[in-house]
């Protein structure tokens, strides 16, 4: 082989070396990115649902302007949970 191939197929070697690098930083960012943004829902509806539990006991021991409290607490963490909506409809 010439040495202006081996040139060209050493340099080509180099930059797919390069890219796939680069693309797996790139890759591992945003599935990073995603599972901390999934995580911090999952804590999020976890805590809205505790909310929403504490308000239903207290709803059933009539101690409704309490549980009023926690139900807006809920849906403030969580504005399309239903169930806090419908404990406030009471």
């Amino acid at each position: 082989m010439k040495k202006g191939y081996i040139n060209v197929i050493f340099l080509l070697g180099l930059v797919l070396l390069l890219s796939t690098t680069y693309f797996q930083k790139i890759i591992f960012a945003s599935t990073h990115s995603y599972n901390s943004e999934n995580s911090k829902k999952e804590k999020i509806k976890k805590a809205s649902s505790k909310l929403i539990s504490i308000g239903w006991k207290l709803f059933n021991e009539r101690r409704y302007k309490k549980a009023i409290f926690y139900f807006t607490k809920a849906n403030n963490l969580e504005p399309q949970n239903l169930e806090a909506l419908y404990g406030l409809s009471w």
